[in-house]
């Protein structure tokens, strides 16, 4: 019985110090282990930011072994800020570029964060009731949006040429100011709808005592254009939007951009159109191209977030 009772306990002497051991190697491993040097990860698109002049921008890197760990924010060589998060708030027309560093004892890294500061005219200051739009019924030749003006005549409640405004959300199959989305663009709710007779140049005219370079405008067919598309898909060989640029009455650039994707998809997705190649403008004319004319399709179309990238002399926007 002795000899049994030695037995058990050496045996269970010598598991309890075979695991003191492996708990002492293990720990000791553990406390050798280094921790890596920080990595910046950011989900910036490729061109950077774009970023309206009225709103500000919170940047918040991405990092990882974010331990014991210094920021730093800096601009044209200088430190501006030493917090993780920063806060950017524009002050003018501009493309800045700001170096995010992360500094430990085990390394650094940095990141560059390009902000593309533009002024976005996105309509959604213009008032209207919900569910209904704009078509100067009252006569007027047409409307301003921080101080450009949209032209614009009324004929009757579904015809008009040129731009009107609207916030249709409703899908119903007759109305000829809603967009394929039933939204503006990124879910917006104000939005335009350019009615194109092929009769009258429809116009958006900058104030004359600047000159302006575009950046791009967003575009979307009219719920209502597409139907009438779908009806005769197969035999429409154009579909395509004409933007002329003008510098003080001359003409600059005429840009056409061809809408149909493909038989499924004749604009009925918003697109972002690029307009710096128009150069330096004071007035922009929009015309939308649909043939053969022979299927007399309505040449209806919606735009949204017309953006600004430089003037040549800045101007104080004025808001509706």
């Amino acid at each position: 019985m002795a000899d049994y009772n030695m037995q058990t306990f050496k045996k269970t002497f010598l598991a309890l110090l075979t695991g003191v051991i492996i708990i002492t190697i293990f720990t000791k491993c553990e406390e050798e282990k280094e921790i890596p040097a920080p990595q910046i990860f950011s989900n910036m698109p490729e061109e950077g930011y774009n970023i309206n002049i009225d709103d500000t921008l919170t940047l918040t890197p991405q990092i990882t072994y974010d331990y014991n760990t210094e920021y730093e924010w800096i601009e044209n060589g200088v430190i501006i800020a030493t917090t993780k998060e920063f806060e950017f708030i524009p002050s003018d027309l501009s493309t800045k570029n700001l170096t995010f560093k992360v500094l430990s004892p085990r390394g650094n890294d940095s990141y560059s964060f390009i902000i593309n500061t533009l002024k976005i005219i996105n309509f959604e200051k213009l008032e209207l009731k919900k569910d209904t739009f704009w078509n100067a019924s009252n006569g007027e030749k047409g409307f301003y949006s921080n101080d450009i003006f949209f032209t614009s005549k009324f004929d009757s409640i579904n015809y008009w040429t040129g731009f009107v405004y609207s916030n249709k959300s409703t899908k119903t199959k007759d109305t000829r100011y809603l967009s394929c989305t039933a939204s503006g663009a990124e879910k917006s709710n104000n939005y335009l709808v350019l009615s194109d007779n092929d009769t009258t140049a429809h116009k958006i005219i900058f104030p004359v005592k600047n000159h302006y370079i575009l950046k791009n405008i967003q575009v979307i067919n009219s719920f209502y254009t597409n139907n009438k598309i779908n009806d005769v898909v197969n035999y429409i060989t154009t579909f395509t939007l004409s933007f002329k640029g003008f510098k003080d009455g001359i003409l600059t650039v005429d840009k056409i951009v061809n809408l149909a994707a493909n038989r499924n998809n004749y604009g009925n997705s918003w697109k972002t159109i690029e307009l710096e190649s128009l150069g330096e403008i004071n007035e922009l004319e929009i015309n939308l191209k649909i043939t053969p004319d022979s299927l007399q399709i309505p040449k209806i179309i919606c735009l949204d977030n017309l953006s600004i990238k430089q003037i040549t002399s800045q101007l104080s926007f004025q808001y509706e």
